[in-house]
This record gives structure tokens, C-alpha cells and sequence, in this order.
């Protein structure tokens, strides 16, 4: 013989309203016992995995801000994975150098340079890379031509 429980009426409602569905032929009150215990599982199931998609989320979140702690680092950094030398903000008239490294490449004959300049009309560093008119022989000439016609790589103006 089964226990039977009273549970009062208001119970009873939010228990129906909790395990009724729109699609039920018959009301929720009307169910065999094993059905409504059967979506109460399914209820409790649901908030268990509610639970962890929250807890997935918050760790996503947070691994999500790590990533973009990093790229904003990495985004810091200068282009050119090696320590620049120092320009001794040596005044070529319209900027001042700031840095500068120079490199070769085994496939091309020319020499390369990144120079880092910061403008005197703005203030703004900005980054070039380029090959220089001189091929090495003239360091200003070199400069001066990266600076004034190299592709700009880095400009302080916009990093966020």
C-alpha cells in the first residue's frame, strides 16, 4: 500500500504549474504520480545543468579576459620581434629618431630597416619598415627614406 501525503493546495498549484505542459491532453492535476514525479526529475535535472552552463560561462569569461589581456600585450609590443637599437632622438628636422634596426633577408640583396620616429608637428611615434636609398652606406639618407617613404607598422596614435 503506498503512503499517501497531504500537501496543501497552494503547493499543489505551483507543483502543477511547474510540471504542466501546454501540449497535455489532460491538466497537470489529473497525471499519474510517476509522470509528475518524472518531470520533477526532468526540472531538477534542467536547473543542475542550468547551474553548470552558468559556471562554464563565468570560466569562459574569464578566460576570454585573459586572451584579451594578452593580445592587448602583445599588441604593445613593437613589431619587430628583436630590441631596437636607440636613436639618441637624433633630430632629422621634421621628427626625431627613436629607434632603429637593421637586417638583411637571404633572398634579397637589399638591406632592410625598421625605424621608429616620433613626428615634432604631432608628437606621434610611429613605426616604418623599408629599405633605405643608400643600402647601408649613409645611415641619415637611409633613415630620412624609410622614415618619409617606408609602410608604417606601428602608430602610437592608435593603439588602444
Amino acid at each position: 500500500m503506498q503512503e499517501q501525503r497531504i500537501v496543501s493546495k497552494c503547493v499543489a498549484d505551483e507543483i502543477y504549474k511547474l510540471v504542466g505542459k501546454e501540449d497535455d491532453k489532460l491538466k497537470a492535476e489529473f497525471l499519474e504520480d510517476e509522470e509528475i514525479v518524472n518531470r520533477l526529475i526532468a526540472i531538477k535535472l534542467s536547473l543542475s545543468n542550468y547551474n553548470k552552463i552558468i559556471e562554464q560561462n563565468v570560466n569562459l569569461q574569464t578566460e576570454l579576459n585573459l586572451l584579451k589581456d594578452k593580445i592587448k600585450d602583445i599588441k604593445k609590443k613593437p613589431f619587430f620581434p628583436y630590441a631596437l637599437n636607440s636613436g639618441q632622438n637624433m633630430d632629422f628636422g621634421e621628427f626625431y629618431l627613436i629607434s632603429h634596426a637593421w637586417f638583411t633577408i637571404p633572398n634579397l640583396h637589399e638591406q632592410l630597416g625598421i625605424v621608429e620616429v616620433e613626428w615634432k608637428s604631432s608628437g606621434v611615434r610611429k613605426t616604418y619598415l623599408g629599405k633605405g636609398d643608400s643600402n647601408g652606406t649613409n645611415f641619415k639618407a637611409d633613415v630620412l627614406s624609410i622614415a618619409l617613404h617606408g609602410q608604417k607598422i606601428k602608430d602610437s596614435s592608435e593603439v588602444q
